[in-house]
């Protein structure tokens, strides 16, 4: 996707989930820094959503100075604490792909050395980050479909991964959402799309 793509996602949201979005994309990074330096990564994929719920929640108690948020709108408050959770990962996503312009570049030039010194390893490194991407895949699409539709999603797109270039892949994963899981909103639609398409690029850097 482009950063034109990206900042067209941005139109979902409204005002405040924007803002409160930014504040979960600031605290998750803060955590990943310090207190959850050592935490495993598939964390992360989860975490904006489980800040992004309590955040909203807390809002929605202070804006109506009420408990309702907790109680008969808790439906309302998932729905708007996912949403922050969306923002802040495509926060997260712009920020690491389009502004860390200098530690890309250097994180790239030790790349290819090492590539250059291990040959074999750098050409079975893209299978087997598909591979883990596949896994952290399946998990995060559980919280949307059955766990077997999710392990038939990940497989397709983990083959797709591995069989298309990056332009082309990233129309497949919004095609592929949608097939497997028609009963999405559009919101919540281009939010798995992006966070998939975040995840198997986070794998190909680590591998």
């Amino acid at each position: 996707m482009t950063i034109l793509q990206y900042l067209s996602a941005f139109r979902l949201f409204g005002g405040d989930v924007l803002v409160l979005g930014l504040a979960v994309t600031i605290a998750v990074s803060v955590l990943k820094k310090t207190a959850l330096k050592n935490a495993p990564k598939k964390l992360f994929v989860f975490l904006p959503f489980a800040l992004g719920t309590i955040v909203f929640a807390a809002f929605r108690c202070l804006a109506e100075l009420s408990a309702a948020p907790l109680t008969s709108d808790l439906a309302a408050t998932f729905e708007g604490g996912f949403a922050c959770g969306c923002a802040a990962t495509l926060y997260y996503v712009v920020y690491e792909q389009f502004l860390r312009v200098k530690q890309s570049a250097a994180g790239n030039a030790e790349n290819a050395a090492a590539a250059a010194e291990n040959t074999g390893s750098a050409e079975n490194a893209p299978t087997d980050g598909a591979r883990s991407a596949e896994e952290t895949v399946r998990t995060l699409l559980k919280t949307f479909v059955s766990a077997e539709t999710a392990e038939e999603a990940a497989k397709a797109l983990s083959d797709g991964y591995k069989a298309m270039t990056k332009e082309a892949f990233g129309a497949f994963v919004s095609e592929t959402i949608a097939r497997f899981a028609p009963a999405l909103g559009d919101e919540a639609r281009s939010a798995a799309a992006t966070m998939v398409e975040n995840v198997f690029g986070d794998k190909a850097k680590a591998a």
